[in-house]
Parts: structure tokens; sequence; C-alpha cells
């Protein structure tokens, strides 16, 4: 799976849009047999950036729950108005990073799951 992250700023609005594409033969496999793997969108956002000539800022903060499948429910779009926050430039793009490590890490689960069902069997009648 590939993830691209775009940001972009509209009208004092900081947007991040990921994407999620050019899925392998093996994670298609695995989500035909598995289903798709789910991340929460929201939830608890915490991280650290530097922005040139500022030095670093932490922000932390919640948004509410909602679960995405990985192929099927992507893009996602989310805004953070500088209006209501000067550091939705920050938040933005801890939001973005996260999304980017759960998507891999649900993945990284998915790809190791075990197929113990399925495979050929030969039984000896005698």
């Amino acid at each position: 799976m590939k993830v691209r992250v775009f940001n972009s700023i509209v009208d004092y609005v900081y947007v991040t849009e990921v994407c999620t594409e050019e899925f392998t033969e093996n994670e298609k496999g695995k989500m035909a047999g598995h289903g798709e793997p789910e991340v929460d969108v929201g939830g608890h956002f915490v991280g650290t950036v530097t922005r040139p000539g500022n030095g670093p800022i932490t922000v932390d903060f919640t948004l509410p729950s909602e679960l995405r499948r990985a192929a099927s429910d992507f893009p996602l779009k989310k805004g953070f108005d500088l209006r209501d926050d000067a550091t939705s430039d920050v938040k933005m793009q801890v939001y973005a990073s996260t999304i980017v490590a759960r998507l891999q890490a649900a993945m990284t689960t998915l790809l190791g799951t075990s197929d113990y069902f399925v495979g050929e069997y030969v039984y000896n009648p005698s």
C-alpha cells in the first residue's frame, strides 16, 4: 500500500488529504480473506513539529472517534481552521503523520495474519 498526503491552505484552513493506493497483490488477497483493516481517524493526537524560525511546537488534541476502512473509506480530508487555533498548521501535520502511522500499523497487522483454514487436505482412506 502506498499512502500519499496532500496538504493545502484554503481560506485560512489548513487541509490535509490522506490517500491510499497501489495495494500489492498480497495485501489485496489478505483483505479479500480477512476484510479491510480499519483505522480510527479520530481519538488522541500528540506530536511536535518544528516551524522554521520558531522552534518546536507540541500539540495535544482529541477528535471524535471514527473508524474507516483502509481502502474503500479513503481518501480522507481533514481541515484545521487558523481562525480557531494558531497551531492549526502543526495540528494538521501531526494529524496526517498519525493517520499514516495508523494505516501502516493496520496493514502490518493484516499481513501478519495466518490462514489456518485455507489449503489442500489429502486423506488416505487406508
